[in-house]
């Protein structure tokens, strides 16, 4: 059975219980609350080939200014890209952009990912605010590029602790 994420992204796992930690994985990034960590953690003891919950790790770790875990997790998602949808290994080489300081070139990955996969939310949130790729550039016209900025997804409520 294909497994999807709560945007209708087809997920490289069969695991139901993968699938429920990720998303709720997602949800805490989304909310920038605590408990994004462990819910990647969940997916990946649930299934540990799943690449996608590695990247999300990577994503989190961030957050929790692990770099080391950060660089770990990224490089075991870039290991299980084999067989993955082009949508998952675009999704792991933008989030591997981002772990690895190549900032330009992530905003730039991110804003062609989002073209062709408007609904991967993991992706999209990299330059939804002042914050992000693009807050953060220092490119003259950022701010109008900030405001212009739209991915095409509409999010469920948030289902953090419950």
């Amino acid at each position: 059975m294909t497994r999807s994420d709560r945007y209708g992204n087809a997920l490289g796992t069969g695991s139901e219980r993968a699938t429920e930690a990720y998303c709720s994985g997602i949800d805490h990034v989304l909310a920038a609350s605590w408990g994004a960590c462990d819910a990647f953690e969940e997916a990946i003891a649930a299934d540990c080939g799943f690449a996608l919950a590695h990247a999300g790790l990577a994503r989190a770790a961030m957050y929790e200014n692990d770099a080391p875990r950060a660089k770990a997790a990224m490089a075991r998602a870039r290991a299980l890209t084999g067989g993955l949808s082009d949508r998952e290994k675009a999704h792991i080489a933008v989030l591997g952009l981002l772990v690895d300081g190549r900032m330009p070139e992530a905003r730039a990955a991110v804003l062609a990912h989002i073209d062709v996969f408007p609904r991967d939310a993991l992706v999209a949130q990299i330059c939804t605010n002042i914050f992000g790729l693009i807050g953060f550039s220092g490119v003259v016209g950022r701010e109008a590029e900030l405001l212009a900025y739209r991915p095409v997804f509409c999010p469920p409520m948030a289902r953090i602790g419950g």
